[in-house]
């Protein structure tokens, strides 16, 4: 499945000030690096998402103020410039575009629920030993396994929140199926 592509030059005029995931560890650098800026307008942090191509996907935005969060949630697509930029997150894996020669040649590859989460370990091991990804929600979509598997992964680390209770409860990560 080939996504939409985005022109990224909107990123350019975005600012990138200290973000407050510069204090839970994440580097500048590492957010440089996969151009993680801030939206004033929207008082949110920019995400962009590339397929596994580098082609600019979607982006996605992390809400900051209380009142964003209470009624729109926390991530939204991105809405800059009066354009949306959104994308079927089941398609794509985030961070796949800087992983992805990692997991060929090691055949392993974290799979987190979120975008920070990879860009934690990134700051914490170097990209140059970085095997994450994010699906971006509780679930691992078909399409997002067979990006992996077609990678040659041989074991699949699921590093989920612990949202659930026991082996059986509702909430434990599954591979969703698609007809």
């Amino acid at each position: 499945i080939t996504l939409k592509e985005y022109d990224g030059t909107i990123l350019k005029n975005l600012p990138r000030p200290h973000l407050p995931w510069e204090e839970e560890g994440i580097t500048k650098q590492i957010l440089d690096r996969n151009n993680i800026c801030f939206n004033p307008k929207n008082n949110a942090i920019v995400i962009p998402h590339y397929d596994i191509n580098a082609r600019l996907v979607g982006i996605r935005e992390r809400a900051l103020g209380l009142e964003q969060i209470e009624r729109y949630g926390k991530y939204r697509p991105a809405y800059i410039g009066g354009k949306m930029y959104n994308h079927t997150l089941s398609f794509n894996l985030f961070n796949i575009n800087n992983s992805k020669d990692n997991i060929r040649k090691i055949k392993k590859a974290l799979i987190f629920e979120g975008e920070k989460s990879c860009l934690l370990y990134q700051s914490y091991f170097r990209p140059e030993n970085d095997i994450s990804v994010a699906c971006c929600g509780n679930h691992i979509a078909l399409c997002q396994f067979q990006l992996l598997l077609n990678l040659g992964i041989e074991e699949l680390i699921v590093c989920f929140d612990h949202d659930f209770q026991t082996l059986r409860d509702e909430n434990v990560p599954t591979i969703e199926k698609y007809s």
